[in-house]
């Protein structure tokens, strides 16, 4: 069976040997709306659990719009575009909207970055910035709440320009998050536009057994985001659901949580994709750029792979990683570790640091297979961290056979948005 997956900004191919071959998990083929402008109109005048917004805002009032950043498959521009020209339909200034990308703890943009998620005509008409934790100073505390795994009362701190708005628009796309259940909703806001201390005490949740994938009732992760975020006056979201060619399924506005939850029965539609069994082999690809733009990113489809492999087996991991580790204290905590046990002493005895939480995912899953790298990292580098460099995925293949057996069941994973379920071990 000749097999494809995204790569950067290409496609890869390779043939896994039909006998070998359980199954390939990808999104299903779910049509996109057709005319998207007349879906996004159709969600903004008829909001969820929410006032229309021409009778939330006015002339004067400031505005925040939050984008999502550059690591994110967000449709930015389709949806910010007619909020930006329903907000000004409604007498709000130009000069009183800010679009603020929020970055959580990620790098910040490049203008031509800027210009490839939202236009260079917003870029040059509109205030743009980045939510870059490293200005410490432009975040505002705005209260103090029981916060993180051991649910201490935290400083809430968020940027100044949604602290400061009359109202806050969160443009967002719903899909499968390893922590939060689903991304979307309130997570613009947190980790969004949240400082530094605000979201590594949060981000501590990700040892917590019910902070997990799919899941929203009950998940402490996206609890305490909800729960710290309502802390912010007057939000609102636009979000939506694409499918696997980027076409918008469904929009929503209006309520973070109400109109969240709609959505969230779309994304189950389109990348809910249930595994038959657990396989000895996952060939995992995250879905090409951005989702592979580093292997901070990229450990998202070694968690969905770690679901559907079996104890002892191999993941195979196929991502370009163009901009290497992608977060210093991610690779400084990989690099000094022997094993991956070690990584869970560094947490019992340092605590909880972002960069560091993503070291402790990979661990979670090198504790239960071996994990084979394809990507631009060097193979020197790949080795510190743990994993086994190949330049190809047929060597990778290869090798994992000899380990496995040449009888092993092989499960190609396409893209980390799908959500292969916990299925039982035959």
């Amino acid at each position: 069976m000749k097999v494809s997956l995204k790569y950067g900004s290409g496609i890869v191919e390779f043939e896994v040997p039909d006998r070998n071959l359980i199954e390939i998990l990808e999104p299903k083929e779910v049509a996109g709306v057709g005319d998207e402008e007349a879906e996004i109109q159709r969600a903004i005048r008829n909001p969820i659990d929410s006032e229309k917004l021409s009778s939330i805002v006015r002339r004067g009032d400031k505005v925040t719009v939050i984008a999502s950043d550059i690591t994110r498959t967000c449709p930015n521009r389709r949806l910010t575009v007619p909020i930006l020209r329903e907000l000004r339909r409604t007498g709000v200034e130009r000069n009183d909207i800010t679009v603020i990308f929020g970055l959580g703890i990620h790098r910040a943009h490049t203008r031509s970055e800027w210009e490839s998620l939202l236009g260079r005509d917003i870029i040059e008409k509109y205030r743009v910035l980045d939510s870059d934790v490293k200005f410490e100073e432009d975040f505002m505390e705005i209260g103090k709440q029981p916060l993180g795994l051991k649910s201490r009362l935290t400083p809430v701190k968020f940027h100044r320009e949604a602290v400061n708005s009359d109202l806050t628009l969160c443009v967002g796309e719903v899909a499968f998050h390893q922590m939060a259940g689903y991304s979307g909703g309130y997570k613009s806001i947190l980790p969004g536009v949240a400082s530094k201390e605000t979201v590594e005490v949060h981000h501590s949740l990700l040892t917590h057994p019910k902070s997990i994938t799919g899941l929203l009732d009950g998940n402490p992760f996206r609890e305490q985001i909800e729960k710290a975020s309502r802390l912010l006056e007057n939000v609102k979201i636009i979000n939506a659901v694409q499918n696997s060619k980027r076409e918008l399924v469904k929009v929503a506005f209006g309520d973070p949580v109400s109109a969240h939850r709609y959505l969230v029965r779309f994304c189950d539609l389109t990348y809910k994709v249930p595994a038959r069994q657990k396989a000895d082999i996952v060939i995992a690809s995250p879905g090409g750029y951005p989702k592979d733009i580093n292997l901070y990113q990229s450990q998202k489809a070694v968690e969905r792979a770690r679901f559907i492999v079996r104890d002892g087996g191999v993941i195979i991991l196929v991502a370009e990683c163009g901009e290497g580790f992608g977060e210093e204290t991610f690779k400084d905590w990989m690099f000094n570790a022997e094993e991956p046990e070690d990584i869970f002493v560094r947490l019992e005895s340092e605590g909880f640091k972002i960069g560091g939480h993503k070291a402790v995912l990979f661990g979670r899953a090198m504790k239960k297979a071996s994990i084979m790298l394809v990507s631009q990292i060097p193979p020197a580098e790949v080795k510190r961290a743990l994993m086994t460099p190949k330049r190809s995925i047929e060597e990778a293949l290869e090798e994992a056979f000899e380990i496995v057996g040449r009888n092993a069941e092989v499960t190609v994973l396409t893209t980390a948005h799908i959500f292969p379920g916990f299925p039982e071990d035959d």
